[in-house]
């Protein structure tokens, strides 16, 4: 039987269920993060800076390819920029 992986800590077979749960799971928190950066794209600037971000940042996340972690990209800015 084949097993799929969801994240690190749970594993369960492949079933169409899971496949349509797994799809669904991906296509929220994709959702998520566009309804996340349109509040961010609609911050002044100031704003944006006084969380740590840029609106380069805000922008490279919009534009980043899918399958790429939009939040993760805007938490790695964040980190280097707080150093």
């Amino acid at each position: 039987m084949t097993m799929i992986a969801e994240g690190r800590a749970r594993v369960r077979p492949l079933t169409a269920s899971g496949i349509l749960s797994l799809i669904a799971g991906r296509i929220s928190a994709y959702r998520e993060s566009r309804r996340i950066l349109g509040q961010l794209a609609g911050m002044e600037d100031h704003i944006l800076e006084d969380i740590g971000l840029t609106r380069f940042d805000v922008v490279q996340a919009s534009v980043a390819e899918i399958g790429i972690d939009r939040m993760d990209m805007l938490d790695r800015a964040r980190t280097r920029r707080m150093r």
